[in-house]
């Protein structure tokens, strides 16, 4: 699974729902976090807004405890709702792995991929990854999904 790299040239800004896990505990944590945002009041108030899910506030790396917060695009300065968070996914160059099919084998696939076999794993930077999905190509049985991961 060979990634594309592109150069994010602007920040980008996602308000979005955090939860705090870790790879002891995503399996679990994170299914449930989708749940709660699907149902949120930002995902029914966006409908066709490509979705992000963000990994940020990593204590070290893929090991250890980090922040993932769901949610979509917004300007710089729009206010934060209690109970949101805003994220900055920060400029710079990233490596693209693009996946499609079942949402619980493909997306758990790629990162096993990107934190196990990826022979660029050590150029990673840990400040901010995210995947972003498409809405109109969600379904609970298929999406299509580009995980993007910061590197040096």
């Amino acid at each position: 699974m060979p990634p594309t790299h592109f150069d994010q040239t602007r920040d980008l800004v996602i308000l979005g729902l955090p939860v705090r896990t870790s790879a002891a505990s995503a399996a679990a944590d994170i299914p449930a976090h989708w749940q709660r945002f699907m149902q949120s009041d930002l995902a029914a108030r966006a409908p066709d807004a490509d979705v992000f899910a963000v990994y940020c506030d990593y204590e070290s790396d893929a090991a250890g405890p980090y922040t993932m917060v769901l949610g979509v695009a917004v300007a710089p300065d729009a206010p934060v709702p209690a109970g949101l968070r805003r994220v900055r996914i920060p400029a710079g160059e990233y490596a693209r792995f693009s996946a499609q099919g079942h949402p619980a084998e493909v997306v758990w696939k790629t990162w096993a991929h990107v934190n196990g076999a990826w022979d660029g794993r050590p150029k990673r930077r840990y400040i901010a990854d995210f995947e972003r999905y498409t809405r109109a190509a969600m379904t609970p049985t298929s999406v299509a999904v580009d995980v993007a991961v910061g590197v040096q």
